[in-house]
Order: C-alpha cells, then sequence, then structure tokens
C-alpha cells in the first residue's frame, strides 16, 4: 500500500513519520520526492520606488510511504491516532 503524506512543515512531516515506524512496528519504504518551492514578490508602495519588494516562498515537501499492511487495518489506525493539521495524507 502507498501513502502519500505532505506537508509545508518539514518537522511535522519527520516527527509523524517516525511516530508512523515506532507504532506500526513494519520496515516502510520511504521516498522523498522533490520539493516544489513557489516564490512570491509584492511591492511595498504600487506607486513609486519599484525596487522595494517583499519576497516570500513556499516549500511543499511531500514523500511517499510504502508499506505492507491490509488496507482496513491502517484506515482504522489512522482513525484512532491524530493526523496534525499540517499534514496532509491521501491512500493511493
Amino acid at each position: 500500500m502507498k501513502i502519500l503524506l505532505s506537508s509545508f512543515n518539514s518537522n511535522e512531516l519527520n516527527n509523524f513519520i517516525s511516530f508512523l515506524v515506532f507504532f506500526l512496528k513494519k520496515k516502510l519504504k520511504i521516498i522523498n520526492l522533490p520539493k516544489k518551492k513557489k516564490i512570491f514578490n509584492i511591492l511595498k508602495s504600487p506607486h513609486t520606488d519599484k525596487d522595494s519588494r517583499d519576497q516570500y516562498e513556499i516549500n511543499l515537501l511531500k514523500k511517499v510511504i510504502y508499506i505492507k499492511i491490509n488496507r482496513i487495518k491502517f484506515i482504522n489506525f489512522i482513525y484512532k491516532i491524530n493526523v496534525p493539521v499540517d499534514i496532509s495524507l491521501t491512500i493511493i
């Protein structure tokens, strides 16, 4: 079974994966997907001084986990635990 985890916070994602490894007591195959980076430029003053800009970036981290477990058991396990709000979990 494949599980896709995505998050903007890398610490939360790594903590949740270590939590899964500890409680499932199974060997997981973890694959890091490329990080998606979005950069935004915002003008501070729209009328004059086009050189003064603020830059922001958003990094989206994704990981795929392969695990040998029954799908129904895993879904029941996910419902019992509290998945952090920062993490998006998709069963593929």
